[in-house]
């Protein structure tokens, strides 16, 4: 629970957590995505 504490109290961290969390599922999406046969 420290973390979310953290998290909550730093706003600067969260919006870097959120950040590199979104650069990673979009990374993750685009090769999926590109990976994905043509219908």
């Amino acid at each position: 629970m420290e973390l979310l504490t953290l998290l909550q109290q730093t706003t600067a961290l969260f919006l870097g957590a959120v950040f590199i969390l979104g650069l990673l599922v979009g990374s993750f999406l685009n090769v999926v995505i590109l990976r994905l046969p043509v219908m």
